[in-house]
């Protein structure tokens, strides 16, 4: 899961402290540092890719909160890009308040906690998630566990075939959460009509299970369209863990 991610931060060590943290964490991330928002500024008119900026609230030169709400200000950035603002705790201001000022996706404490931010990344890239599962109490616990761990995720819900293929032509999802067994139908059958419908557009698909037969996974691995098998309920770090791959890259920052 390769992702494009800014550091502004005008402490130098504790930028490139997160920065060793995260690409020890994660697959595939490229990360560039800038000591200022007129450093981030200038990599930003350079470099369009970056997807995910975090900004330190204390920059020398202004507020990190007035920089970032000025990103969104930005035609070329309003709508893609994923932004996170760290504050000292503790802050005199509410996270809430300072989070409509800088129009952040996320306001997080310093130092920054590495998991917070990878999980902003991963909302970053795959803005749209479809969760498909009978049980409703389970599906809607699901949903609002992932709308709450990965900020800016569109989490959409269905609980049976016909409901899920609104919502896939609908919501182009980049990732499926699929039970295999449901009373109405079974799993495989329901992501083979997904597969055939028009509005199919190659997401990411996960399979969850709350039992451990050997069948299921078979089938799974044998699925070119599935990824992965996690079991029931889901938890939000494996799924984490899953989508970020296993180490990332060296890349110089």
């Amino acid at each position: 899961m390769a992702k494009t991610l800014l550091i502004v931060d005008g402490d130098a060590v504790r930028a490139a402290h997160l920065a060793r943290r995260i690409a020890h964490r994660a697959a595939g991330f490229r990360l560039y540092l800038a000591d200022s928002a007129g450093a981030a500024a200038a990599i930003l008119a350079r470099r369009p890719g970056i997807d995910l900026v975090l900004a330190a609230d204390d920059l020398p030169d202004g507020r990190g909160a007035d920089f970032l709400a000025d990103l969104r200000q930005e035609p070329s950035t309003a709508g893609d890009l994923r932004t996170i603002l760290c504050v000292a705790e503790p802050s005199e201001e509410p996270r809430q308040a300072l989070r409509e000022l800088a129009r952040a996706d996320a306001v997080i404490a310093q130092p920054a906690d590495v998991d917070r931010v990878l999980a902003a990344a991963i909302a970053s890239t795959l803005r749209s998630a479809l969760v498909i599962d009978n049980e409703v109490v389970e599906t809607r616990r699901t949903r609002a566990r992932l709308e709450r761990y990965f900020p800016g995720l569109e989490v959409r819900s269905a609980e049976a075939l016909d409901t899920a293929l609104v919502a896939l032509r609908e919501g182009q999802p980049r990732l499926i959460l699929l039970d295999i067994h449901m009373p109405c139908c079974d799993g495989f059958a329901v992501l083979a009509r997904l597969e055939a419908d028009a509005g199919w557009a190659r997401p990411r698909v996960i399979m969850l299970s709350s039992t451990d037969h050997e069948d299921d996974l078979r089938r799974v691995q044998e699925t070119a369209a599935i990824e992965a098998l996690l079991p029931k309920p889901l938890s939000i770090p494996a799924l984490t863990d899953h989508l970020l791959g296993h180490r990332a890259e060296a890349v110089p920052v």
